[in-house]
């Protein structure tokens, strides 16, 4: 399908949302969350936000949080993806910039990430926008597979 960027708009998360962002995870990856953890995000102060195509509607979501450190202000991106027909088409970098400007003007110096490490495409498009390598966490997804932790300074 044809869905140009100038065709969407990334906008707030709104209830009604609830169950496309869900459809989206589960077309997106082998392990996706259940629909309980999107609502308990929510419940822990995550921010959601979505890319609405003006013709589809939601087409893709990223759920972030600014986390308050001793030392610094880190913006987490904890989840984003894109439906399988609207990929490479420009709209995860869309969202990707949302979330980096929202912790930005909530204060984050720094953005970071867990991404699995098997997954050569998505630590490519990291790459591709600034993020670097900063670590791995060891069996931090549920079926025991590493996470690489990325990070980029924002300012």
């Amino acid at each position: 399908m044809q869905a140009p960027v100038s065709e969407v708009t990334v906008r707030d998360f709104r209830e009604d949302d609830l169950r496309r962002i869900y459809e989206i995870e589960v077309l997106s990856f082998k392990y996706p969350w259940s629909m309980r953890a999107f609502i308990a995000v929510q419940n822990m102060g995550a921010k959601i936000v979505v890319a609405e195509h003006r013709n589809y509607g939601v087409i893709g979501f990223a759920i972030f949080r600014v986390e308050r450190t001793r030392s610094a202000i880190l913006g987490h991106l904890m989840n984003i993806a894109v439906h399988p027909e609207f990929r490479r088409k420009g709209i995860g970098s869309l969202l990707l910039r949302t979330f980096e400007e929202k912790c930005t003007s909530r204060g984050a110096e720094y953005a970071y990430l867990e991404v699995r490490i098997s997954n050569t495409a998505a630590i490519s498009f990291y790459k591709k926008h600034g993020y670097k390598i900063w670590g791995a966490r060891k069996g931090y997804y549920s079926n025991g597979e590493d996470a690489l932790i990325m990070i980029k300074r924002l300012r």
